[in-house]
């Protein structure tokens, strides 16, 4: 693509093709919320409001186990996805 096809948003410093739609980092947040409260089942909404957050499971996690890194651990991840929620 040509410098002349793109266009440089002055206050974020990207570049986007004509057409395109620049999309706040707050705007895409709040969409990606509404897409996981749509999509996730009641089981795992149950999971995700049952966890307290002992970390027992992490000696159950292959990744863990592997690795060891606590990033990779279930109630991390769902610390994660609850602060999306």
């Amino acid at each position: 693509m040509g410098q002349d096809s793109k266009k440089i948003d002055e206050d974020h410093q990207t570049e986007h093709t004509p057409g395109s739609q620049v999309v706040e980092p707050d705007q895409q947040i709040a969409c990606m919320r509404q897409a996981l409260n749509d999509n996730l089942s009641r089981k795992i909404k149950a999971m995700l409001s049952s966890c307290v957050n002992c970390g027992l499971c992490a000696e159950s996690c292959h990744y863990y186990c592997s690795t060891g890194e606590a990033a990779v651990i279930p109630v991390k991840k769902f610390e994660k996805l609850d602060r999306l929620l």
